[in-house]
């Protein structure tokens, strides 16, 4: 059953890495303030001048003129409000670009990733929404499916137009390309719950959807603007203007607005069309599958829709792979309308909330059964998993919640336990860039008088998404524990591992008790032990956690001998009648252990 699920939901035995394209590397610096994206529009002379007056055309000119001119006017004035090099404003573009993804391509191969899933790179909204600053940097206020945004590609060529260096060609191809030459595949953030912010003031542009350029449909806010060229009921293009109270409801959450953000409704013609064009137009491209944003404030049906029209799309292509993952907040095995909504799609996976609360929880030292981060709790999801749960992409830190290392008592020692953790467990691995080097913000470091602008909580958006630091990688000495180094160099040996070991894909899960267990171990939950391994043959992998300083023995299907760790080839552990002596454990010490043969 394992293995048929895995080869029916697409997904191999991949390591992924999500990127904030913002945040990750600036690899061009004229598209910091991209004001070569809003030309100017050129005077005429008379004689043109006469020619359109004498065609009735005077007057069309003489408005889309002003329309142009104040909106590339607008647009030159507020990029440069935009910006911020200094890497302070947290809510501001600070530089990264596709053209920073290509240059750390080899960065990447040296670490074992074996795909990126890069955020919403599409032409976002220009401006400045909420008291805090906040900008698109994100890319999550789409305006435009069918370009890519101005900070994100390059400045037109010589033999290039404006209108093909937004549509991404040349820069898309490269990627793409450069990628794929180094064994990584390439996917991309689709956001299709929703468009811009709905109460944009006089710091955004006005909110619409274009096609390549072109206005599909302007949104108009009934309780804010007395004067729209368009409501929001002439065709239903866009969901009622109101806000989710009851994030229980199904029906509010995908019918009404999420954070103040335009609802789409996918169940409207027009905008389904709009939608799965642009999922296929971007895989003629060459990108090997997308990440869905949101998925259950998005109709089910238009999602299953989605999924026949791309595979069947995708299935007349040369590279027929076709990755979709599903952004189902909170989902997972203890999540019973997530289960649902997987098991009822064909190609679909989703992100393991439930086993990143467990680890992000446990490993900083806390346990409550209601709160889903006991082993008792990690035993359940891991060893009675739904049918699809070998599919599930599991994390430590996402774009959208504090970093592991941000929560108040965290130490890096808590964090490697957990990533080790996250590398043996079932389902498909994903760092969030920078994990690798346990990349954050400490909750200190947060300044105080910003916290009431972060809308969800501290530590947070914007905070988890802190600029890469690559400083140190072109000295990597290893000694220096726990530099950055060091972290990379751990990280680098899991993912080999995990690569050259499929049992830790495909395997089965079963927790171990110590041979003996106090009763304080039991109360504090100071150890966790799990093995990975596959009934058709011999090999095994184990893993052993302690909270404390402390000795455990375990019970295990291992030749009597000599075992080295994984990570650390110096530590060596008897095992001895089947029983392995695990001495002097140090707190937070986490030792893996194989067999091979």
């Amino acid at each position: 059953m394992a293995l048929f699920a895995i080869e029916h939901r697409g997904i191999g035995n991949e390591v992924l890495y999500y990127i904030v394209v913002d945040r990750f590397f600036d690899g061009n610096k004229d598209n910091n303030i991209p004001k070569w994206a809003f030309p100017l529009p050129e005077k005429i002379g008379m004689k043109e001048w006469k020619r359109l007056e004498s065609n009735g055309q005077l007057q069309k000119f003489k408005k889309d003129f002003i329309k142009k001119y104040r909106s590339s006017e607008w647009n030159q004035a507020y990029l440069e409000k935009m910006f911020d090099e200094t890497g302070k404003k947290m809510q501001h573009y600070q530089g990264g670009d596709l053209e920073g993804i290509i240059q750390k391509l080899d960065y990447l191969q040296d670490l074992g990733i074996t795909a990126i899933l890069i955020s919403p790179i599409f032409e976002n909204i220009n401006g400045i929404f909420y008291g805090s600053g906040n900008t698109a940097y994100h890319g999550y206020w789409t305006k435009d499916w069918f370009r890519l945004d101005e900070h994100f590609t390059n400045p037109p060529m010589i033999d290039q137009s404006l209108e093909d260096a937004l549509r991404g060609e040349r820069i898309v191809k490269r990627l793409i390309e450069s990628a794929h030459a180094r064994g990584i595949k390439v996917l991309l953030d689709l956001s299709f719950n929703h468009t811009s912010p709905a109460s944009q003031g006089k710091y955004l542009e006005v909110p619409a959807v274009y096609r390549d350029g072109v206005l599909v449909k302007r949104y108009c806010n009934p309780t804010k603007d007395k004067t729209c060229e368009e409501t929001i009921d002439d065709s239903g293009f866009y969901n009622p203007t109101r806000a989710i109270k009851d994030y229980d409801d199904d029906f509010e959450l995908q019918n009404y607005q999420m954070h103040s953000l335009i609802d789409i409704n996918q169940r409207n013609d027009m905008a389904k069309e709009y939608l799965i064009s642009a999922a296929k137009y971007w895989l003629t491209k060459g990108f090997d599958g997308y990440r869905i944003d949101a998925i259950k404030h998005i109709f089910p049906d238009f999602l299953l829709e989605l999924e026949k029209e791309l595979m069947a799309f995708k299935s007349k292509m040369t590279n027929k792979d076709l990755i979709l993952i599903g952004e189902y907040f909170d989902g997972g095995d203890h999540n019973e309308k997530s289960i649902d909504w997987i098991e009822s799609t064909q190609r679909y996976t989703m992100f393991d909330f439930a086993l990143s609360t467990f680890m992000r929880e446990f490993f900083t030292g806390t346990t409550d059964y209601d709160k889903r981060n006991t082993p008792h709790f990690a035993k359940t999801i891991l060893e009675n998993g739904s049918s699809v749960s070998q599919d599930y992409i599991t994390f430590i830190n996402n774009h959208d919640i504090p970093r592991m290392l941000t929560l108040k008592g965290a130490n890096v020692d808590q964090y490697i336990a957990a990533l080790k953790f996250m590398m043996v467990a079932r389902g498909v691995p994903k760092l969030t860039y920078g994990d690798e080097i346990a990349l954050t913000l400490k909750y200190d470091e947060i300044p105080r008088a910003d916290m009431g602008n972060n809308l969800i909580a501290a530590g947070a958006d914007p905070w988890c998404r802190n600029k890469m630091d690559f400083s140190w990688y072109a000295n990597k000495s290893y000694k220096n524990y726990p530099s950055r180094s060091y972290l990379f160099h751990v990280t680098k040996k899991l993912i080999s591992a995990r690569k050259r070991l499929p049992l830790l894909r495909y395997g089965e899960s079963k927790m171990l008790d110590p041979v003996k267990r106090t009763i304080n171990q039991r109360i504090n939950h100071d150890e966790l032990a799990m093995v990975r391994f596959d009934k058709r043959s011999t090999k095994r992998v184990y893993y052993f956690y302690s909270r404390v300083n402390q000795s455990l023995s375990y019970k295990v299907d291992l030749p009597d001998g000599e075992y080295a760790d994984l990570v650390d080839k110096n530590r060596v552990f008897i095992v001895e009648d089947g029983v392995i002596n695990l001495v002097n454990m140090h707190a937070n010490d986490a030792i893996i252990i194989e067999l091979l043969f």
